[in-house]
């Protein structure tokens, strides 16, 4: 049970908030009206896409594999 809540939900929601937070924290820069690009949509890439998406700026997603990208495309984001 502990590796499925892992992934579900520290992977996805913590590790895309906090990867976010560093960014922003390092740079100083808004990502309001940006383009938020992320590189792979793994567990890390589909946080990293959410909290990117949220302070309104635009998601894209970079994958190679189709059914990572079809997935992107479905919950939202350009590929």
């Amino acid at each position: 049970m502990m590796p499925d809540t892992k992934y579900l939900f520290d992977n996805r929601y913590g590790t895309g908030q906090s990867t976010l937070d560093g960014v922003l924290r390092a740079t100083s820069v808004l990502f309001a009206g940006m383009n938020v690009v992320v590189a792979g949509y793994g567990w890390g890439g589909k946080g990293g896409g959410y909290a990117g998406s949220r302070p309104g700026a635009a998601g894209d997603c970079d994958r190679d594999q189709p059914i990572r990208a079809l997935e992107a495309a479905m919950d939202g984001f350009r590929w």
